[in-house]
């Protein structure tokens, strides 16, 4: 029993061993590609001058454009001109296989002629497609459209499938147009792309700006923000506010491929995000003060910054049935909700407030119309319509004070969280449809003041008959609700 029991334990054991051991190789194996990838750029892609890409690392798919012929590009070391090129696709992790796609190329992107030694620099790595859409008018992969694969590998030194861009020693900036968004950084810049997770920018070193609408969206190093693609990869919203990424997001970048040396900028702490995000939406730069980074380091924003996105515009996604821009649900529901916690309790107040009046103006209305004769005299006629005047008075007074309080608070916040929206969120009107909701009690509170009134009308028509006689004789001003039934001339 005992012999059978150490022998259960010693296969338990030795499984434990195995297991352990086929992971420590597993991790092991995972290194061993990743180095390997990288000293093959280091060995092979040395020589790739401006506009050219060069294979680093099996394997991937690349096809050229229909006009290119003589078209080389199948294995680790080769070098093409980016112009002959029109996609590439390359492949994730696969321990088994021992391949993990790795590319480098060199473009001139928008830099300038004059400076032929310089190039910004475009690591691609993991599962990534890269398509070029670049115009005739453009140099090569100066436009292109991005997808990344979903997923994160299983080894820590695997960085996340992604693309690197980086601006060359002494540029001020370069400039792109990815997936249909211009996008101009100065510095070092995480690019990836997803239907499901849409497009996320993330700069390590620098910062960058994202151009829609006229409206500059920036984010800078330790941050990264967010925008939404649709089935076609295109935007289909505004960024979302910068927030700090988290150390996985940027661990074992390839940043040691790259032209310029650097360092990944750690995530932005809390305090320094928030006084980034105030600077923002203040329309000033967020850079030179305590916590925050010099103003050199992101010129692409300083450059910009009178035309930064008001907080409203941040974060709002199209509506491509409208073939507009709508407001997020969390964009406007801080004012809808003010406006509404507002005008509730004022509506309630209104309705309790006009209830009785109602009631009581609809007893002296029918107490008139069944006591007045219409032969009486004119002195008659005003004693009994005086009352009537008297009762309705601090009704209207009562109902302008109220419209007036429930106007005067909310007109000018409203007027102020409006004005900025503008031509660009066109259908704000729709947003703010639950504000009518809450309007409409009021509309209603008052009708039973008008129907309450409606039997003076039918006082008026037969005092006029009497009245009219009278004013032929002596024509004098009555005031009060007399107004309404006798006019004099005033000759």
């Amino acid at each position: 029993m005992g012999r059978s029991h150490r022998r259960f334990v010693s296969i338990i054991a030795i499984g434990i061993l195995l297991t352990f051991g086929s992971a420590l190789a597993q991790i092991q194996r995972c290194a061993d590609i990743v180095q390997k990838a990288f000293a093959s750029v280091d060995q092979f892609c040395e020589q790739t001058s401006r506009n050219e890409a060069c294979y680093g690392n099996i394997s991937m798919e690349v096809e050229p454009q229909p006009t290119v012929t003589d078209f080389n590009f199948s294995q680790t070391g080769d070098i093409e001109s980016v112009g002959e090129i029109l996609s590439m696709h390359l492949d994730g992790m696969d321990e088994l296989k021992g391949v993990w796609g790795l590319a480098l190329m060199r473009v001139q992107a928008s830099l300038p002629d004059s400076l032929p030694g310089q190039n910004a620099t475009i690591i691609l790595f993991g599962d990534v497609e890269i398509e070029q859409h670049a115009e005739i008018t453009e140099n090569p992969m100066q436009a292109f459209y991005l997808q990344t694969g979903l997923g994160h590998p299983r080894c820590s030194e695997v960085p996340q499938h992604g693309l690197l861009i980086q601006t060359p020693e002494g540029a001020r900036e370069v400039a792109f147009n990815i997936n249909g968004l211009d996008i101009v950084l100065g510095s070092t810049v995480l690019f990836q792309a997803s239907v499901e997770e849409g497009m996320t920018i993330t700069p390590i070193e620098g910062s960058a700006v994202v151009e829609m609408d006229g409206k500059q969206y920036p984010v800078v190093a330790g941050t990264q923000i967010h925008i939404p693609l649709n089935e076609n990869l295109e935007a289909t919203g505004t960024p979302s506010l910068p927030a700090s990424y988290t150390e996985e997001a940027v661990n074992a970048l390839p940043i040691q491929l790259l032209e310029r040396e650097i360092e990944t900028a750690p995530p932005m702490p809390e305090s320094a995000l928030q006084k980034t995000l105030d600077y923002l939406l203040r329309g000033e730069a967020p850079c030179g003060t305590d916590g925050l980074a010099d103003c050199d380091s992101m010129l692409p924003v300083v450059d910009r910054i009178a035309d930064v996105a008001t907080g409203i515009l941040w974060n709002v996604v199209y509506d491509p049935v409208l073939n507009a821009v709508v407001p997020l649900s969390n964009t406007l529901d801080p004012v809808t909700g003010a406006v509404s916690d507002t005008l509730e309790p004022v509506a309630d107040a209104v309705s309790d407030t006009l209830e009785p009046v109602t009631d009581a103006v609809g007893d002296t209305v029918s107490g008139v119309t069944e006591a007045l004769p219409v032969e009486e005299t004119l002195d008659n006629v005003t004693e009994v319509i005086e009352p009537v005047t008297d009762a309705i008075e601090p009704v209207t007074e009562a109902v302008g004070d109220t419209v007036e309080q429930v106007t005067e608070p909310i007109t000018e916040p409203v007027q102020e969280v409006l004005e900025p929206i503008g031509d660009a969120i066109a259908p704000v009107g729709d947003a703010l449809e639950p504000v009518g909701d809450v309007v409409d009690p009021i509309g209603d509170a008052l009708a039973p003041v008008g129907e309450a009134l409606e039997p003076v009308k039918q006082i008026t028509e037969p005092v006029t008959n009497v009245v009219e006689p009278i004013t032929d004789v002596a024509c004098k001003p009555l005031g009060g609700l007399l107004n309404l039934v006798i006019t004099c001339d005033e000759d």
